[in-house]
């Protein structure tokens, strides 16, 4: 051991474009614990410089080395980390809603030039928080440094733990953007300090995660988000018996949670932007990681307490959280939501924007299906905006209702309205579990006819029309 130090050397890697005069490659890069917010390690480099600059001005007196002593504080223009002093937040109001809403409308039509937008379309002007956007485009440029040096087939580890959910989508997506896959993840006991007051999301944890990584080498393959939950479901089955057969009941759930989630979003990174949820549609990392969890949920989740039939596997992670949240519910204290969705990475603020809920005072009001209804069939309004599965599941029980003047066979052969295959299963959901006998009957007629159209569409003789890439990978599974 006495000579291992002469294969290792300490690197200081930034986001500054390499020296090629100096550049050499390396099969190993180990990084500190990331930190998200500011922290008292990187505060003590401040607070011992503004000591040290005192005298060592004084003795670089003269030399090259004094102009680095006549700053008052170390450098933080291209610190890696979440700081709203460094970059306040300077959007205008228009700008902080990912979806439109009423009151911005007008002026975003006027800046955007376009009168076709509506309400509840996706925000052409959102802009995140500075800080926090800094942040991930900062360690992303570093890691992607780090990427130039290291080997085809080297390894990049480091080790993260947080209680926000937002700042573990920050460093995935990061992760993924700089060109990594992650290959391995493994919890690890590092902090038994915190005691009491730890936490990891929602649950006390007292783990650090090593997260191993390799280049991406090879070109991202698309996928459909229902066949890679089917790979990640299988995989983490297999793997969960394993972990149980070998470590017995002794192994707890919140260790059996970070190892089967690492495994989960191994699958993800090989396919990072190119999972589709639909037609243009691309999962990113909140939603995968919401995917994932409920996967976990379903997978840990005692069966005979799970109170009746969960939402179908294959409908979008977004649907299923409302459906698991609202199921028979046409109300539900606000206090109440927010706490329901701490942890899942989903806002109220999300939810009003698709068009699910309404917030009147302190109570939370689900949109009936029929309401929902006549919002999509507006004198003007293109089915286009029915794009996620639970709108369109709502769109067809609302049509199947007499005399709502909409022929369900005209709009499945509609190229504006492309239904996607969850569809099928959150009808037949909705038959079994909704309260109302009339929803219930109203899902069975729309699925009947759903079902009868997918059987007779690509009979011999009827029009073909052109597939869009989200439909190839439906039919390929």
């Amino acid at each position: 051991m006495g000579n291992i130090a002469k294969y290792f050397s300490l690197m200081k890697c930034n986001a500054s474009p390499v020296n090629t005069e100096h550049f050499y490659s390396v099969v190993l890069v180990i990084c500190r614990r990331q930190r998200k917010k500011i922290c008292r390690v990187s505060d003590c480099a401040d607070f011992f410089y503004v000591w040290l600059r005192i005298p060592l001005r004084k003795w670089y007196d003269g030399l090259p080395e004094q102009r680095y002593f006549e700053p008052e504080r170390t450098p933080h223009s291209m610190e890696a980390i979440d700081n709203s002093v460094e970059h306040p937040d300077d959007r205008e109001k228009y700008e902080k809603s990912p979806f439109i809403i009423a009151k911005h409308l007008e002026q975003i039509r006027e800046l955007a030039e376009d009168d076709e937008l509506q309400e509840k379309d996706p925000n052409p002007f959102y802009r995140p928080q500075p800080s926090s956007d800094f942040y991930g485009q900062t360690l992303s440029a570093c890691w992607a440094e780090a990427a130039n040096r290291l080997k085809d087939g080297g390894i990049m580890a480091f080790t993260f733990h947080h209680n926000e959910d937002r700042a573990w989508i920050d460093i995935l997506k990061a992760l993924f953007d700089a060109g990594y896959v992650l290959v391995a993840t493994y919890p690890i006991r590092s902090d038994e300090t915190k005691g009491d007051s730890g936490a990891f999301g929602s649950r006390k944890i007292e783990y650090d995660i090593i997260h191993v990584c390799r280049k991406r080498l090879e070109e991202v393959q698309p996928v459909s988000w229902a066949r890679m939950r089917r790979w990640v479901k299988s995989e983490s089955q297999r793997l969960k018996e394993l972990l149980e057969h070998t470590h017995g009941k002794e192994l707890p759930e919140s260790d059996l949670r970070v190892i089967l989630r690492g495994k989960s979003l191994e699958f993800y990174s090989r396919h990072y932007g190119q999972v589709f949820a639909g037609d243009g549609q691309l999962l990113d990392v909140r939603d995968a990681l919401l995917g994932i969890n409920q996967l976990l949920d379903d997978l840990l989740e005692d069966t005979s307490e799970a109170g009746g039939m969960r939402p179908p596997d294959i409908a979008e992670p977004a649907s299923r959280l409302y459906l698991r949240i609202f199921r028979n519910k046409s109300t539900m204290a606000r206090d109440e939501l927010h706490k329901t969705l701490r942890g899942t990475g989903i806002s109220q603020g999300e939810l009003e924007a698709r068009g699910w809920i309404r917030v009147v005072g302190k109570e939370v009001q689900v949109i009936p299906i029929q309401e929902r209804f006549a919002y999509f069939t507006e004198r003007g309004r293109n089915r286009k905006i029915i794009k996620t599965d639970l709108d369109q599941t709502r769109f067809l029980i609302g049509a199947a209702h007499t005399g709502s003047g909409v022929k369900i066979e005209t709009e499945l052969n509609n190229p504006n309205f492309r239904i996607k295959k969850s569809v099928d299963e959150l009808l037949k959901w909705y038959a079994k579990m909704d309260a109302t006998w009339e929803i219930r009957q109203y899902s069975q007629t729309a699925l009947q006819l759903v079902e009868h159209w997918r059987t007779h569409k690509d009979r011999p003789g009827k029009e073909s029309k052109q597939l869009s890439l989200f439909e190839i990978l439906e039919q390929d599974e």
